[in-house]
């Protein structure tokens, strides 16, 4: 769509689904053992481990570092472009956590199309629409995104 696919190639490997973005795969977390197999596994295993009962929407994997993020992301299946809440990346140093309050664009593409979430096709059309506009790159911050839109007069 418009230069907006599912999945992508980093380092010679490719990805049905998710966004990749910066060296990195955005997926949602049902999935992320299906596109990266035995390193989210791990991950996962390590990360319950210290956060049990932490509900994480959204998981990331940065290849060159080989970093695994896992992200609150409480809005996803309700919200256009959701808010990301606390952040917890897991390394080879270890845990470290952070807080981005940043949104997420094309949400369809961390997703198959039978995802049962949110209506996907329409997520795609929001993207049509947002491109459509002519915002061919949108900010990650919802006050400054909003802007953008107002800005080439669409509501927000």
């Amino acid at each position: 769509m418009d230069g907006l696919r599912r999945g992508g190639i980093i380092g010679g490997i490719r990805y049905a689904v998710g966004k990749v973005i910066g060296g990195r795969l955005y997926v949602h977390r049902d999935y992320a053992e299906r596109e990266l197999g035995e390193i989210y596994l791990s991950a996962a295993a390590a990360f319950r481990g210290a956060h049990p009962g932490w509900d994480y929407r959204t998981v990331s994997y940065h290849p060159k570092s080989g970093r695994v993020c896992f992200q609150e992301v409480p809005g996803f299946d309700r919200e256009d472009e959701p808010t990301v809440g606390r952040m917890v990346n897991l390394g080879p140093d270890g845990l470290v956590e952070r807080y981005e309050a940043q949104i997420y664009h094309h949400k369809w593409m961390w997703v198959d199309d039978l995802y049962p979430g949110f209506d996907v096709p329409r997520s795609v059309e929001r993207s049509r629409w947002c491109r459509g506009l002519g915002l061919k790159n949108p900010s990650g911050h919802r006050r400054i995104f909003e802007e953008q839109l107002r800005g080439l007069g669409a509501r927000t």
